[in-house]
C-alpha cells in the first residue's frame, strides 16, 4: 500500500470506527430481528448476517420477497449492522431482508471481499425457506462500496469468464432486480478513487490485461447481465457523477435502469436512504424501490 493509501485507510477507520463501536440497533416494536447470525466464508473466515421482518408479514404465512443488503464504506470499513434503520424501513414493506457481512481491505483482497459477498449469497440461499422467504423473488440493495461488489458478485453469477478470474463458490439464487444507492462504480476515473485504489485493491491483478478490462464494469461481460437497476444518488454525493455515468451505461446496454437523482438540496449527502434515512426524500426512494421490486 502506497503511504498515502495507507494515511486515508487509516483516516477512514479512525474516524468511523468509533461511530460503528458505538452502535447500538434499536429493534422496532412490529420487527422481528435476528442480529449477529454466524457463518463461515470461502476461507473459513468468520461472518455474520442479521435477518430482519416485519411481524405482521412474518405471521401471515405468506412467502415474502426477499432482499439481501450489502453495505457501504469504502471497502474499508462498515459492517452489515450499520443498515439496522435501512432494512428495517424495507422489512415493514413487506420484504425478508438480509443483511450481510464481508471482510474489510485491510484484511482482505478484493476477490476475498467478493468472495465473502458470494458466501452471503449461499448463507441466504440456504436459509431464506427457514424466514418462508420467496426464492423467485430475491433482490440486492446495496451502498456505496457495497454496490461496487454487488454488481460482481451478481455478474460471477452469470458470467464464465469473470468466474474463472476471481473463482469462488456461487449460490443458486437468481437475482431479480437491485437498487444502488451512491454506487462506488468505477476505479479507473482519473479522480481520487482512480488513482488512489487500483494499486491497492488489485495489487498483482493488475498486470492480468483481461482481469482488468472486466473492472470496468461497461465491459459488455458485466453489463449486459446485469439484472435490472434503480439508481439513486444527488448532486451533492461526491459519488453523483458516477450514478449518472453508470445510469447512462446501463441504458446504452438497453439494460432497464430506474434513476433518482436529486438537485439542489444540500441535505441530500452521500448514501443518504441509508445514512438518513428519515428524510422525507430517503422514504420517497424506498417507497419507489419497493414500486421497481414488485413490478413484473
Amino acid at each position: 500500500m502506497n503511504s498515502f493509501m495507507y494515511y486515508f485507510s487509516k483516516l477512514v477507520q479512525r474516524k468511523a470506527d468509533p461511530i460503528l463501536e458505538s452502535i447500538t440497533p434499536v429493534i422496532r416494536d412490529d420487527i422481528s430481528a435476528e442480529l449477529n447470525l454466524e457463518y463461515r466464508g470461502d476461507d473459513g473466515n468468520p461472518l455474520k448476517v442479521d435477518v430482519y421482518r416485519g411481524k405482521k408479514y412474518a405471521e401471515s404465512g405468506a412467502k415474502l420477497p426477499v432482499i439481501i443488503m450489502v453495505h457501504g464504506g469504502g471497502l474499508y470499513t462498515g459492517n452489515q449492522t450499520i443498515e439496522y434503520n435501512l432494512c428495517q424501513l424495507l422489512a415493514i414493506r413487506g420484504f425478508l431482508v438480509f443483511a450481510i457481512s464481508y471482510r474489510l481491505m485491510d484484511d482482505a483482497t478484493l476477490m476475498q471481499e467478493i468472495a465473502d459477498v458470494a458466501a452471503g449469497f449461499r448463507y441466504v440461499d440456504k436459509h431464506l425457506q427457514d424466514y418462508n422467504g420467496d426464492r423467485d423473488r430475491v433482490n440486492v440493495v446495496a451502498e456505496s462500496a457495497g454496490a461496487y461488489l454487488s454488481i460482481y458478485t451478481v455478474a460471477i453469477h452469470r458470467s464464465q469468464a469473470l468466474w474463472e478470474k476471481i473463482n469462488c463458490r456461487t449460490s443458486t439464487l437468481n437475482i431479480r432486480k437491485m437498487a444502488c444507492f451512491s454506487g462506488m462504480y468505477y476505479t479507473d476515473k482519473l479522480d481520487l478513487i482512480g488513482v488512489l485504489y487500483p494499486q491497492q485493491i488489485f495489487k498483482e491483478m493488475r498486470k492480468d490485461k483481461e482481469f482488468m478490462k472486466l473492472m470496468n464494469p461497461e465491459n459488455p461481460e458485466i453489463i449486459n447481465i446485469l439484472p435490472p437497476m434503480h439508481l439513486t444518488s444527488s448532486d451533492v454525493d461526491f459519488l453523483g457523477k458516477y450514478t449518472l455515468s453508470f445510469a447512462d451505461a446501463l441504458k446504452r446496454a438497453g439494460n432497464k435502469c430506474k434513476v433518482m437523482f436529486y438537485r439542489g438540496n444540500k441535505e441530500l449527502t452521500h448514501a443518504f436512504p441509508a445514512q438518513k434515512s428519515f428524510l422525507p426524500e430517503s422514504i420517497e426512494v424506498l417507497d419507489d424501490v419497493t414500486k421497481f421490486f414488485q413490478e413484473d
